[in-house]
């Protein structure tokens, strides 16, 4: 009978002790990172019939065939900062769907992530070389420029 409550005791106290183990873990810390703030580009697209920086520029725009314009991006809040490709793309709207013409042209630039940037369609996005759209919009139709913007 002593050797049984022997083994007994000793079975108990292994238990207890394992129960123990378990149970005594013990957190040391919890440690958080920083913020991490994810950000993009955004703005708008302007057009105007003159290539001057202090012309009206504007979102919508109504011109005749074959008359001169011109676009650019302005960036509306701060944002993304640093080396971008834009793809300005052409696109004419058919009544149902807006389809990309053959007409695009690419610009590098490093974006400052600032709001009220501007950026013109040129390959080096300055306005002494932005692009006049109206030499390819040629026929009465709805236009509007797309630009993708990718991470260089």
């Amino acid at each position: 009978m002593q050797k049984i409550s022997k083994k007994l005791l000793s079975l108990t106290l292994l238990t207890i002790f394992a129960i123990g183990s378990v149970s005594a873990t013990v957190i040391l810390a919890t440690i958080y990172g920083g913020t991490v703030t994810v950000v993009s580009v955004t703005g708008t697209i302007e057009y105007s019939l003159t290539n001057i920086e202090t012309a009206t520029w504007t979102e919508t725009l109504t011109v005749p065939i074959n008359v001169a314009w011109y676009c650019r991006f302005k960036t509306t809040t701060s944002g993304y900062a640093g080396a971008i490709i834009i793809s300005w793309t052409l696109q004419k709207y058919d009544g149902v769907n807006w389809n990309d013409l053959s007409y695009t042209l690419t610009t590098t630039i490093s974006l400052s992530g600032s709001s009220g940037q501007i950026v013109y369609a040129s390959t080096d996005g300055l306005i002494t070389n932005n692009k006049n759209w109206g030499s390819h919009t040629d026929q009465q139709a709805q236009h509007r420029i797309k630009a993708v913007f990718e991470k260089v």
